[in-house]
């Protein structure tokens, strides 16, 4: 049982190494890119499935409210976090289109949607993707090398950003997106309010 623990965090040890190498540039990018958006009057349209919409939710309320530093709040949107749109969807469509449907109303071309996903490639995610792009909205995706992570990727533009975690593991690619979520929000408070203490 021990060395199953200290597996658990050798394993996640490695993956973090793995992805500092491989995520750090592309995540200054990121943090540029939304930024920018931010500076010239758009918002971030953030969304993920299952446990990356509570990651989603989170990134929101640090943006939202504040990451370390006290700081006026930046527009971002949580698509996971209206249980009623939620309830009235599963009823009335399938969810394939919980995330487009809100994309084609709240979206613009100024806006950037970030989304989220540790498991395989949902409909939901690759529709969320298309709506974006029909919006002329830029895309980030954080994701890791799930089964269909090809498909997600496949649909991203030359102007948009792709963050994949080196892991199949759904828990560790989970883990490193706390990491990339936690760090972006630093690096986007550096960018648009100075570096900090």
């Amino acid at each position: 049982m021990l060395d199953r623990i200290t597996h658990a965090f050798s394993d996640c040890i490695e993956i973090l190494m793995l992805s500092a190498d491989q995520l750090s540039s592309v995540m200054l990018e990121a943090a540029a890119m939304i930024s920018n958006i931010l500076i010239n009057e758009g918002k971030i349209i953030t969304g993920g499935v299952g446990v990356s919409s509570s990651d989603a939710q989170d990134f929101a309320a640090q943006l939202t409210h504040k990451y370390c530093l006290e700081r006026p709040a930046l527009p971002i949107i949580a698509l996971s976090s209206n249980l009623s749109i939620i309830t009235d969807m599963s009823q009335s469509e399938c969810f394939d289109h919980l995330f487009s449907k809100q994309i084609k109303a709240l979206g613009t071309s100024r806006d950037v949607l970030f989304l989220i996903n540790s498991h395989a490639a949902v409909s939901s995610l690759v529709e969320a993707i298309q709506a974006a792009h029909l919006r002329e909205m830029k895309v980030v995706l954080l994701h890791g090398e799930s089964e269909n992570a090809i498909q997600l990727s496949s649909l991203l533009y030359a102007e948009d950003l792709e963050l994949k975690v080196p892991s199949t593991h759904s828990a560790r690619i989970q883990e490193v997106h706390r990491l990339v979520l936690n760090n972006l929000c630093q690096l986007i408070d550096e960018h648009l309010f100075g570096l900090q203490d």
